[in-house]
């Protein structure tokens, strides 16, 4: 069962962050977001959750 589904999101404020990610999370299924500090993980994770 899929849980989520993200397609070609991407986020910029005076930089891009990110561009073109898409995601897929099913039932059962764990994931890790890693990134540099200011890569965007925090931001991916508002954007998921609908709070941006």
């Amino acid at each position: 069962m899929n849980l989520l589904s993200a397609q070609n999101l991407s986020h910029s404020f005076e930089y891009k962050l990110f561009s073109n990610v898409s995601l897929d999370l099913y039932e059962k299924e764990s994931i890790a977001i890693m990134g540099m500090s200011g890569s965007g993980k925090s931001t991916l994770l508002h954007l998921l959750s609908t709070l941006l």
